[in-house]
């Protein structure tokens, strides 16, 4: 089964604002040194790609692929393989995040889910996506932000294979929760 979410990575915006920063500081301590150019071009092309790399993530999203005895996570640059067997923990929240307003639209906010995936070797996957719904009342600037069903997202859905794949294969003894029962934070 695959499942497309939106999860969001932002160290590319880290690496891509630590970039100018540097760039900035070398250009401004150094006025006159044809090195301070040099070290300033390379810090905003480091900058520029890292944005569009992180443009590129959030259109592209991640796919979560759960196979029988792998779980397969796809980024734009990366992919990680985790077996059944190598999950001690995992666990599933949803959580709340205020987006701020400015002088064009108002502020919301947005309902995410958090999905952690424990290993044994003591690692932890962090995966995320959006649980809101926008329903548009057909006015600019009117849009609804309502949380949707668990049963609806993306992530949910993964949680829910891989935890099913985790009691099969490693044994665990888990009494069956209402989706209702997730934590709120």
């Amino acid at each position: 089964m695959s499942f497309k979410i939106k999860h969001e990575n932002s160290i590319n915006l880290m690496v891509g604002l630590f970039s100018i920063l540097i760039a900035f500081l070398v250009l401004f301590a150094f006025p006159k040194e044809t090195f301070s150019l040099f070290v300033w071009l390379i810090g905003m092309n480091i900058s520029g790609i890292c944005a569009i790399f992180y443009f590129i993530e959030q259109a592209v999203g991640t796919t979560v692929v759960v196979e029988d005895r792998t779980i397969i996570i796809k980024c734009l640059l990366r992919r990680r393989k985790i077996t059944v067997q190598d999950i001690c923990n995992i666990n599933a929240e949803k959580y709340k995040r205020y987006r701020k307003g400015n002088k064009y639209r108002r502020g919301y906010t947005e309902h995410r889910m958090r999905m952690t995936i424990e290993l044994l070797s003591g690692k932890k996957i962090v995966l995320t996506d959006k649980a809101t719904a926008v329903r548009n009342e057909g006015l600019f600037g009117s849009a609804q932000y309502e949380e949707i069903p668990d049963e609806e997202v993306s992530l949910y859905k993964a949680y829910m294979a891989i935890r099913q794949r985790c009691i099969k294969y490693n044994g665990w003894q888990i009494a069956e929760t209402p989706e209702s029962d997730l934590p709120i934070r």
